[in-house]
């Protein structure tokens, strides 16, 4: 359960993102690890741990644990609440079917290595690049 004071923040941060023309959060998938989950979060402030607009929330399932660079271990924040939210509205298997957790992941096939190799080597950087908003000029 989230407490009030949570849903309040979190739905600030929401409203926040619409103003500035930003998605609220979306899964970031840099590599096909099974069980490891990264969900790219928007904040509206910069500060040490978050310098252009977005925080990295990561899960891992194996261990079923969250980290936000906000926040020290097992402390909540509203990132890491904005990312079980998106997991659990896209990906609600990964919270009620705790066996899928302990399934092997599907070997990568050649040409779908070749694909990323190729397409990082064309692009010459990953493909997650923050987009400038206003919230950065502020």
């Amino acid at each position: 359960m989230v407490s009030k004071d949570t849903e309040r923040e979190c739905l600030r941060r929401k409203l926040a993102a619409d103003a500035d023309g930003a998605p609220l959060s979306f899964e970031v998938n840099l590599r096909q690890e099974q069980r490891q989950y990264f969900i790219s979060v928007f904040e509206p402030h910069i500060s040490s741990y978050c310098m252009f607009g977005r925080l990295t929330v990561h899960y891992n399932g194996v261990k079923n644990n969250w980290h936000c660079l906000c926040t020290k271990a097992r402390k909540s924040c509203p990132h890491k609440a904005i990312a079980k939210w998106h997991l659990h509205q896209l990906k609600q298997e990964i919270f009620t079917n705790p066996e899928s957790f302990h399934k092997d992941p599907p070997p990568l096939r050649h040409f779908q290595l070749r694909q990323i190799l190729e397409w990082t080597n064309k692009q010459g950087s990953f493909p997650f690049i923050p987009q400038r908003g206003k919230h950065l000029w502020k």
